[in-house]
């Protein structure tokens, strides 16, 4: 008899959230974000706690706040509007630069 295929959150991620050779710093798990910002979501997969849907890896969303050491921000899944409460050390600053007019 065949056993029940298994279906967990990291369930067909063996590339996209694979462990980095390198672990967090206490840096990356103490950084805020201020409200507004533009992050992007980059999975950690040494760190379990905060992991967000595998779904989410890559999309770039604007911080609504923080919620403890956690960011709750607005990802665009397609054309509808999310909101993700993800780890922050799993969430990257991305540094817009400006554009001469």
């Amino acid at each position: 008899m065949a056993s029940k295929k298994a279906r967990g959150k990291r369930a067909k991620t063996r590339y996209k959230i694979a462990a980095p050779a390198i672990k967090a710093s206490v840096n990356k798990h103490l950084q805020s974000f201020e409200a507004g910002q533009t992050v992007q979501i980059v999975i950690n997969g040494s760190i379990h706690a905060g992991i967000p849907f595998r779904r989410f890896h890559g999309l770039t969303g604007t911080v609504m706040s923080m919620q403890g050491r956690a960011v709750k921000m607005n990802v665009k899944q397609g054309n509808r509007p999310c909101t993700v409460i993800v780890g922050a050390v799993h969430v990257k600053p991305i540094h817009q630069t400006e554009k001469a007019a």
